[in-house]
């Protein structure tokens, strides 16, 4: 087996290692190529602080990690971390871990983030035995909105611009890595 960033490896193998990995996952979960895309903008994917391991030159296992630099501090975030269902139980997350922070390290990066769904006690599991700590749990809603009373005297438009400082005067919590600012 091998370990290395995920530069140069096309899409399409990471897509096949992230359907395989989710095959068998507790929610259905299965992209596309372009719904892969669209995830890996959205999280930043930086195929170079994102890791993998090859076995016979074949994809296996992987960690995407997205990267952005906030408040001046250089962040990763984890968008996705798969092990084909035949190769876990070998720590292949943890040895990604050992063989990425290094590097992370090198580029100045000492924070990392990640989003678990607290059912997945495998994920949990593994994550805190790279060193992930537990600091916020957020509750998933699922649903429909219907707006019952509706006030006449408003008027819903398109925003032009986005005055962020004001946006965030009405948060009460910090957004997950996908729905942030940046």
């Amino acid at each position: 087996m091998e370990i290395h960033t995920l530069i140069g490896v096309d899409t399409k193998d990471i897509l096949k290692v992230f359907n395989e990995s989710f095959s068998d996952y507790f929610i259905p979960f299965q992209l596309t190529e372009e719904q892969l895309d669209s995830k890996m903008l959205a999280d930043k994917v930086n195929l170079g602080v994102s890791v993998g391991v090859f076995e016979d030159e074949r994809l296996i296992a992987f960690i995407l990690h997205g990267f952005d630099e906030i408040n001046g501090e250089k962040i990763v975030y984890n968008g996705g971390t798969g092990v084909i269902p035949e190769k876990r139980g070998f720590g292949l997350t943890k040895q990604m871990y050992n063989f990425i922070l290094p590097v992370l390290k090198e580029k100045g990066i000492n924070k990392l983030f990640l989003e678990v769904i607290t059912k997945n006690i495998q994920a949990i599991t593994s994550y805190k035995k790279s060193g992930y700590k537990i600091e916020r749990e957020l509750y998933c809603y699922k649903g429909e909105i219907v707006i019952s009373n509706v006030n006449n005297n408003l008027e819903i438009r398109e925003l032009q611009e986005y005055d962020w400082s004001l946006m965030q005067s009405f948060w009460d919590i910090t957004p997950t890595w996908q729905m942030s600012i940046n």
